[in-house]
């Protein structure tokens, strides 16, 4: 049994050696999950999703430095791009009543950098499942 794997970010990288597995779509928007999800679910319910999680562009500074803008942009990137994602492939999983998503967020999460980085912490920090104890990730 094989995989059929896609990849996707907001540009494609110079020299790709799969252009025709490569979908071209900001999913920090609306627009970009539907684009993302038109092409992935051409072959049918998704059984394996793996979202590795956008980033930060806040300047240094902390709390001082993060303006509405900041917050709301890493929200979006971060958390909501998740969040889009999952509502719209997760009912054709359930009905194949499979499929697996894995979002990949940060140690920021549990440790953020309090000069640096605190929309991108808390947006990643909104992903987190605890695991139940005694699994070995909680």
């Amino acid at each position: 049994m094989g995989a059929d794997v896609w990849t996707t970010a907001r540009t494609m990288p110079g020299g790709y050696e799969r252009p025709d597995r490569f979908i071209e779509a900001d999913t920090s928007t609306v627009g970009g999950v539907e684009v993302a999800v038109s092409k992935i679910s051409e072959g049918g319910a998704l059984d394996i999703l793996v979202h590795v999680v956008g980033g930060s562009s806040t300047p240094p500074g902390g709390f001082a430095a993060a303006t509405e803008e900041h917050w709301l942009a890493e929200l979006n990137l971060n958390f909501l791009g998740a969040v889009r994602l999952d509502r719209a492939l997760l009912p054709a999983m359930v009905e194949a009543g499979s499929g697996v998503v894995v979002h990949v967020t940060s140690i920021q999460r549990q440790m953020p950098l309090h000069d640096a980085t605190l929309p991108y912490a808390s947006s990643t920090a909104a992903l987190f499942q605890p695991s139940e104890p005694g699994t070995g990730s909680e």
